[in-house]
C-alpha cells in the first residue's frame, strides 16, 4: 500500500489578519524591527512540564533542524523508559532469587502483569512528550517542510500543526540626510533647471508625455494623502513627534512532534 500523501502544506495555512491599525508615522521617519525576544532554550534532560522548542529561522539548515528534534526526542525516549528499565532489572533479580530459592514460577505472572503495567504508563507519557517547531514570517516556509519531513515517517511521529501570531515591538526612528546628499540634490535640480531651459521645446514635450490623472483617480489620490496625514496628526503627541515605537503581529507556525507509542 502507497504511503499517505502529506497533507502540511504552507500554501494551506490561514492566519487572522490582525495588522488593521498600525500607527502612521512621517515620512521623515522609518520603522526599525527589533529582534523577536524567545524564552531560553530548555534543557533536553528537562521534565515533560518543561517545553522542548526548536527555534527555525531563514538561514537555518533543514538537516540540521531535523537532527536537533530527533535528538530532544530520543532523550525523552529515554527518560521516560527508564521505570520500565528498572522494572525489567527488579524483575531479573527477582527471577534469580526464586531461582535460588528453587520456587514454582506460578508467582512470575504477578511479575508479568506489573511490567506490562509500567510499560503502558510509559508508553502514555511518551506521547506526552513533544517537541515544538516554531518560526515567524519568511521562515515558517522551512518549519513546514521540516514537519513534513517527520509527517512522511507516519510509522515513528505524530505530527499536528497550529497557526497563530506574535506579538513584537518595532522602534520608530527619524532617518538623517547627510548635508552632502543635500547639496547633490540641490546641484541636480539646478542641473535640471539648466536642460528645461536651454533645450527649446524639449521640455513641452516631456510635459505632453506625462502621465495624466483623471479627475477620478486625481480625487481618490488626494483622500488618500488626507486620510493618512490625519493618521498621522492623530499618532504625534503634544510636541508634535511621532511615538517612540509601535507594536505589530507577526505570522507563527507551531509544530508539533513526538514518538508514536
Amino acid at each position: 500500500m502507497a504511503p499517505p500523501t502529506p497533507s502540511l502544506n504552507a500554501a494551506n495555512l490561514s492566519f487572522e489578519k490582525k495588522n488593521t491599525n498600525l500607527i502612521s508615522i512621517p515620512h521623515n521617519y522609518r520603522v526599525q524591527k527589533r529582534p523577536i525576544p524567545h524564552a531560553p532554550v530548555a534543557s533536553p534532560y528537562a521534565g515533560t512540564d518543561v517545553p522542548k522548542i526548536v527555534y527555525v529561522g531563514s538561514k537555518t539548515p533543514f538537516m540540521s533542524a531535523i537532527k536537533r528534534v530527533q535528538k530532544l526526542l530520543r532523550h525523552a525516549e529515554r527518560r521516560v523508559m527508564t521505570p520500565l528499565i528498572d522494572e525489567k532489572e527488579r524483575k531479573r533479580r527477582h527471577a534469580q532469587q526464586r531461582k535460588r530459592e528453587s520456587k514454582a514460577a506460578s508467582s512470575g505472572s504477578g511479575a508479568e502483569e506489573q511490567e506490562r503495567k509500567v510499560l503502558e504508563e510509559c508508553l502514555k507519557k511518551l506521547r506526552l512528550e513533544k517537541v515544538l517547531v516554531k518560526a515567524t514570517g519568511k521562515a515558517m516556509e522551512k518549519a513546514v517542510r521540516v514537519g513534513r519531513w517527520f509527517e512522511e515517517k507516519t510509522e515513528e511521529y505524530e505530527v499536528a500543526v497550529r497557526t497563530g501570531s506574535v506579538c513584537v515591538v518595532d522602534d520608530i526612528v527619524r532617518e538623517e540626510v547627510e548635508e552632502e546628499e543635500e547639496e547633490d540634490d540641490t546641484a541636480d535640480d539646478r542641473e535640471e533647471d539648466d536642460n528645461t531651459v536651454t533645450v527649446d521645446g524639449k521640455n513641452e514635450q516631456s510635459d505632453k508625455t506625462k502621465p495624466t490623472e483623471s479627475k477620478n483617480q486625481l480625487r481618490r489620490r488626494r483622500k488618500r494623502e488626507r486620510v493618512r496625514q490625519q493618521k498621522v496628526e492623530a499618532s504625534l503627541d503634544e510636541d508634535g513627534e511621532p511615538p517612540e515605537s509601535r507594536t505589530r503581529w507577526v505570522n507563527m507556525v507551531e509544530i508539533s512532534v513526538n514518538l508514536k507509542s
